[in-house]
């Protein structure tokens, strides 16, 4: 579904840049009639017809430069939910009226004579207008080719979770093709115009030369939007189930036990895709983990860990429930695929997502309650965790290594299944007429990494990392840092911790970044943890992810590990301990030599501060820049202080990239 969003988006995006160029659409209507009409009158016709003709002009003008506006505006709600069919009609009935008023202005242009162009005063003006026009017409086809394309996409996804619907066939994707050439031909076509006007068709107006330049800036946007599109419809196939179903490895995890990637994998699933629509057989029962883990074991299987993965403790046998011991998600993915498979999996799976509890809190927000009746319970948003904790860890509703004889999942985690089930089917409910908000939700999970994706299929995989929605761990230039905790005691406690990230950076004068450190975790006591932690203590192994030349200076708080790379990253780690009722912290003081460059414009300090999945963190920045520092332009991302000192908070509920320019 996210794939599929993007090619909405992509397209949407490419209409509404075209639509939003505000210089380009109404100079190039509202001038060409201004200056062709207002030459009319000296090239032979006469005076009252020129007149005429110059307010039927002017009126067929200003009404396509309206319905321009007006499609670039209904294109604007598509941004917020891309399946708006209203939208779309609107926008595109805009985009074809503006066409007809184009080309209805070219039918009072083709009246003047061709000797108008060298009349002089009007004659350039007549010339421009003639080589403005196709410009302007183009942009309004390129408006409606591109509504053709979002509304083919919307009526077959206006209810993707219905159990029955037609979807999006092979036949669809040739049309989607189709649309997307015609669009990069319409979009090459003003390029090529636009670069053939001459310098005396721009000095007719300077608002021409604004509206050039604007164009000109859109356009290698507007191809790569394409080119995006063009890449997800190649790839849909195999991604999206579109002429063949797929199947995808779906992982709930349960981020009050925290694993690298989100949370240890406590049930898992198979989603099925065809047409891009989630198919009528599911939701197939969730099944507890341990179904598929226990009996390899229980056999004799045994799967060793790789060598960056011994560090885990907690069970002899690597296994499919913590697959996820890289925050990567690409890398914990693959693992999760290949230990399905040795573990006895049978789907060709060609993907995998995990879902985390605060996905499904977002979702009942929109849902509402969910009544379970098989155990006369209702669950919402505020007590999910609670009732999923009370039946799995208190009530001793039997083994989660034996199935539950209903087939819903282990008798451990029967009360998860049913759950789920219901939900799921009050998802599909309530989704025909909330499509909009669960869409917002999927996007802002997406960010979050509540809701993460990976892919098999190269170029899509390469597209999720492009959009940043990949979930991987960055390797960018400048500075950057990334906490990775991983609970190695088997407890809940990360559901009641709380964390607290403090960095304060210096400047140099060489571009060099001093950080002071600290890492604070808060183990509040409580009535609800005592009953649900599942013990008194907690023991977490922590990675910080650094730059490659990073030095660390100081480190207390936690008994260090050896110093490793990953991911383009230096690795610094250690082990620490915290008791129910206490607070830890870990203190770090490192240096990071050329965090900012220089080039002609100054000093640039680039930041990027990456969240794990599962685990917000609450973030208290500071920077200062060094004494002799000018600061250059508006901060990204942070709040200017006094001396020189700006400063960044607040949770930290998706990667932050932060920058500052300056003089020194």
């Amino acid at each position: 579904m996210p794939l599929l969003r993007r090619v909405v988006r992509s397209i949407a995006h490419t209409r509404e840049r075209v639509a939003a160029t505000r210089p380009l659409r109404w100079v190039m209507a509202l001038l060409l009639t201004l200056v062709v009409l207002s030459g009319l009158a000296v090239t032979g016709v006469s005076a009252y017809q020129g007149y005429q003709l110059y307010r039927r002009g002017i009126s067929m003008a200003e009404d396509g430069v309206q319905r321009l506006r007006a499609g670039g505006a209904a294109l604007n709600g598509l941004a917020r939910d891309p399946l708006d069919d209203a939208a779309i009609t609107t926008a595109r009935a805009d985009f074809i009226q503006a066409g007809t008023d184009f080309d209805q202005v070219r039918g009072l242009l083709d009246q003047v004579p061709g000797v108008a162009g060298s009349v002089p005063t009007y004659g350039p003006k007549v010339v421009a207008a003639q080589h403005l026009l196709p410009i302007a017409h183009d942009a309004a086809r390129l408006g409606v080719v591109g509504c053709d394309a979002v509304s083919l996409l919307s009526s077959r996804m206006r209810d993707p979770l219905a159990a029955s619907g037609q979807g999006i066939s092979p036949a669809d994707l040739i049309s989607l093709q189709a649309d997307v050439t015609q669009m990069r031909a319409l979009l090459d076509g003003m390029s090529t115009r636009a670069n053939h006007l001459t310098t005396a068709d721009s000095a007719v107006d300077p608002r021409i030369g604004l509206a050039l330049a604007a164009f000109r800036t859109s356009a290698p946007a507007l191809r790569d939007a394409l080119d995006t599109a063009e890449t997800l419809i190649e790839v849909a196939p195999d991604v999206l189930g579109i002429g063949k179903p797929t199947d995808y490895l779906l992982e709930q995890l349960d981020s009050t036990e925290l694993r690298p990637g989100g949370g240890f994998v406590g049930s898992y699933g198979i989603l099925a895709l065809s047409g891009a629509r989630v198919t009528a057989t599911w939701p197939q029962p969730m099944t507890d983990v341990d179904l598929i883990d226990k009996p390899f074991e229980f056999a004799g299987g045994s799967i060793a860990y790789p060598p960056q993965y011994t560090w885990f403790p907690l069970a002899a046998s690597w296994s499919l429930r913590d697959s996820n011991l890289d925050a990567d998600f690409p890398t914990a993915a693959v693992w999760a695929e290949r230990l399905y498979h040795e573990e006895g999996g049978t789907a060709p799976v060609k993907g995998v997502i995990a879902i985390t509890p605060w996905l499904i809190q977002g979702a009942l927000a929109i849902t509402g309650a969910i009544y379970v009746p098989e155990y006369h319970e209702t669950v919402t948003a505020g007590n999910l965790i609670d009732r999923i904790h009370y039946h799995q860890l208190l009530a001793a509703e039997g083994a989660d290594y034996v199935p539950s004889p209903d087939g819903h999942s282990s008798l451990r985690k029967r009360f998860t299944s049913y759950l789920f089930d219901h939900f799921l089917a009050r998802v599909r409910q309530v989704a025909p007429t909330r499509l909009a908000d669960f869409a917002r939700l999927v996007m802002a999970a997406v960010r979050s990494k509540d809701l993460q994706i990976y892919v098999n299929a190269a170029p899509a995989e390469t597209l999720l990392r492009y959009a940043d929605m990949a979930s991987a761990i960055e390797a960018p230039a400048g500075d950057s840092f990334l906490t990775v905790d991983a609970n190695i005691i088997a407890d809940k406690a990360n559901n009641f911790i709380t964390y607290t990230l403090q960095d304060h950076i210096t400047l140099a004068a060489n571009g060099t970044a001093h950080h002071v450190t600290t890492l604070t975790y808060a183990w509040p006591r409580s009535a609800e943890s005592a009953v649900y932690a599942y013990g008194t203590y907690y023991r977490d192994y922590l990675r910080v992810y650094v730059p490659p030349a990073a030095h660390l200076d100081t480190q207390a708080g936690w008994v260090a590990q050896p110093a490793t790379t990953a991911f383009g990253r230096q690795v610094w780690a250690g082990v620490f301990t915290l008791a129910d009722g206490s607070r830890t912290t870990i203190a770090l003081t490192w240096d990071e030599p050329g965090a900012a460059t220089h080039d002609a414009h100054g000093w640039h300090y680039r930041y990027l501060l990456q969240k794990q999945p599962g685990l917000t963190w609450h973030v208290d920045l500071r920077a200062q820049l060094p004494s002799c520092a000018v600061p250059l332009g508006a901060p990204n991302g942070w709040t200017p202080g006094r001396a020189y000192t700006f400063t960044a908070g607040g949770p930290l509920t998706q990667d932050r990239a932060l920058e500052l320019g300056y003089r020194c």
